[in-house]
């Protein structure tokens, strides 16, 4: 019923997913609502948020927090691997709207990531076409 993803979407979705759990596991946003639906919208709704508005999450969170984004990062690292010439074309409009939407601190995060991408991907049209894109 619904068409396979492309390896664009499926990186651009986890350099999101990575970006917002690092910035939730740092306390730099407090759990609101465009964290909320983005939480939901990439079917993460495991991640609890702690239920007093405006306080850093609880140890146990946290904990939790800074685990989920080492294996989102873990993600981006393989997924980045297997992207092509044609999918990082793909990727920088995708990441850029994702931008757009998500809160400041995760947008700025998501911007720098971008640019990072976008200096790899230079780099990686001067390497040997089996080398993979690294990020992070």
């Amino acid at each position: 019923p619904y068409p396979p993803r492309r390896p664009a979407e499926d990186f651009a979705a986890a350099v999101v997913r990575a970006v917002c759990l690092r910035v939730e596991a740092e306390g730099e946003v407090r759990a609101s609502a465009g964290m909320a639906s983005f939480s939901e919208r990439r079917g993460n709704a495991n991640l609890q948020r702690n239920d007093v508005a405006g306080s850093l999450p609880s140890s146990a969170l946290h904990e939790e927090l800074l685990q989920s984004a080492a294996e989102a990062d873990n993600e981006v690292e393989m997924l980045a691997f297997l992207l092509d010439e044609g999918d990082l074309d793909e990727v920088e409009p995708l990441l850029e709207l994702e931008a757009r939407r998500l809160p400041q601190a995760a947008s700025v995060r998501l911007r720098a990531q971008l640019q990072e991408l976008q200096v790899r991907r230079r780099r990686r049209r001067h390497q040997r076409p089996t080398e993979g894109l690294q990020l992070l």
